[in-house]
């Protein structure tokens, strides 16, 4: 009886070593694309399209300068970009409109790059860019 579990051990071991070695390797997944995170720099409270420019109800300042841009309620791209303008209001900033239709209670974040135009060239609001910061 001692050899016969003796035995038995030897074959499960024999077995389970032979499937290890009989597996093949797991492919990798692909690469997720990052996931891009924004931070969250206020609220549209009004939206003045004949001057070119939003209020955003804010608790942080940003630099005059500082690209933000809002979201959409839905997946896809961007719609608006904005600038930071040197006049802020607390707790609300005042931002240039460089493309697109802001909505009030769009939500607004910061921009990773920023569609800033080349210096003196005139924006389509009609408003010069600020010098270089």
């Amino acid at each position: 009886m001692f050899f016969v579990r003796i035995a038995l051990i030897l074959v499960l071991a024999l077995f389970s070593s032979s499937c290890a070695t009989g597996r093949k390797e797991a492919q990798t997944p692909p690469p997720q694309p990052a996931e891009v995170h924004h931070q969250l720099v206020g609220i549209i409270s009004t939206v003045n399209r004949d001057h070119g420019f939003v209020l955003i109800h804010s608790n942080d300042l940003r630099p005059a300068g500082s690209a933000l841009m809002t979201l959409p309620a839905h997946e896809g791209t961007p719609q608006a970009h904005l600038r930071v303008s040197r006049e802020q209001r607390p707790p609300f900033l005042i931002a240039d409109i460089l493309d697109g239709e802001p909505l009030p209670g769009e939500t607004v974040v910061d921009a990773p790059a920023s569609p800033r135009p080349a210096t003196g060239e005139v924006l389509s609001t009609g408003i010069a860019p600020p010098s270089e910061l």
